[in-house]
């Protein structure tokens, strides 16, 4: 994908345990329960977090199955940070996510999102978008 502007000063990482003080927060500011650790890949550390100036953006995880199938995700972004590159940079993650998807021999990687500005960056990735509306179902064992 080629972006409108370079946007300077970004790091993609894995995230690290350290990483959780912050992003348990930012899902309780939205009003959700931050996911368990057992309940995201590799304990916590399946995830991938983009920073610009070494601050926290966003974060991502990408499950990996015993197919060559991948989902993204838990997506969470810092809900303080409004600059204009926001989507741009969450782009930038997502597109991370699909290439380490790629690197462990993944042929597709699959999300869901009701984020319109998500969708369209999806879209400019090259995502295949589904317009049908479905139902998460979920079953606790």
């Amino acid at each position: 994908m080629e972006y409108a502007e370079e946007i300077i000063n970004t790091t993609i990482r894995s995230v690290k345990l350290d990483d959780y003080e912050y992003i348990n927060k930012w899902w309780v500011s939205i009003g959700d329960e931050p996911p368990a650790l057992s309940m995201l890949p590799d304990g916590g550390l399946g995830g991938v977090l983009v920073e610009k100036n070494g601050k926290p953006i966003a974060v991502v995880y990408l499950y990996l199955t015993n197919s060559s199938v991948g989902y993204i995700a838990n997506a969470i972004a810092n809900p303080n940070y409004k600059s204009r590159d926001r989507f741009e940079l969450i782009a930038r993650l997502i597109d991370e996510c699909v290439r380490r998807g790629a690197a462990v021999g993944c042929s597709m990687v699959w999300a869901t999102s009701q984020s319109k500005g998500i969708i369209k960056r999806c879209r400019e990735l090259n995502y295949e978008v589904s317009e049908q509306q479905h139902h998460i179902l979920t079953k606790y064992i």
